[in-house]
């Protein structure tokens, strides 16, 4: 708990540093009128374009990254899932050779591959959508959290947040707020129309219900406490 605290408080200071830095680097004037300003400004200001290219990479490789993670992560979420038979449940099958979900693999593989020739125009409203996705997480969590503090105050905890119940309510109000900007401010930015992100974020959600719908029977097979030892083991049957 205290590594992940760190890490939020060191991307804080390491983000609000570069902003800085850009900043007093140029006046406002000149920055707004940079593309990649965090990158250009060191050809603008410094000339020297060599440690633009370099910073052009470093956010590329940071792309790659946060692209391998939500993959790994959305392939797991799918698996879970369907080992648990909430959504189809062939994709909760397990590789026989690898040990790894490969249908929901594949299946992210394939999503992911095709959004790449959706072309530049797609990356803000894709971004903007993960944000608004994230947040409506955080928010969902949260709501959890106090859910369980409510009707199971004296349930064994491996992790307690300091503040408790204060906390949980002021993280719920954050991500609520996060959740409101990123949804909002896309459509200021569309100057009135039909936000891009707001037409992704309702296909997702109709994509999603689907997913429910078709597999209402599979969800029946097996009962609520199955289910959850489904959720909770590391390997898929029931005994």
């Amino acid at each position: 708990g205290r590594t992940l605290l760190f890490s939020i408080v060191l991307s804080g200071a390491f983000y609000c540093s570069i902003i800085l830095a850009t900043s007093m680097s140029l006046s406002r004037d000149k920055l707004v009128g940079l593309s990649l300003p965090v990158a250009e400004v060191f050809t603008t200001a410094y000339n020297f374009p060599v440690l633009t290219k370099l910073v052009l990479i470093a956010a590329l490789l940071g792309n790659f990254t946060a692209w391998n993670g939500v993959i790994v992560c959305g392939s797991r979420v799918l698996f879970a899932l369907g080992r648990a038979q909430i959504i189809w449940n062939g994709f909760g099958n397990v590789h026989p050779v690898f040990q790894s979900p490969a249908t929901s693999v594949m299946f992210v593989g394939v999503v992911a591959t095709l959004g790449v020739f959706l072309g530049r125009g797609a990356i803000i409203p894709i971004v903007n959508l993960a944000s608004a996705c994230f947040a409506l997480g955080y928010l969902l969590i949260c709501l959890g959290v106090l859910k369980l503090r409510k009707e199971r105050p004296e349930h064994e905890r491996p992790y307690r947040v300091p503040g408790g119940v204060v906390t949980a309510s002021l993280a719920l109000a954050g991500s609520v707020f996060m959740l409101f900007l990123s949804l909002y401010q896309p459509y200021v930015d569309a100057k009135g129309s039909f936000p891009l992100e707001w037409t992704c974020f309702i296909a997702w959600g109709v994509l999603g219900a689907l997913f429910w719908l078709v597999a209402k029977k599979i969800r029946g097979d097996i009962t609520e406490q199955q289910r959850r030892r489904l959720i909770i083991e590391s390997s898929g049957g029931v005994e």
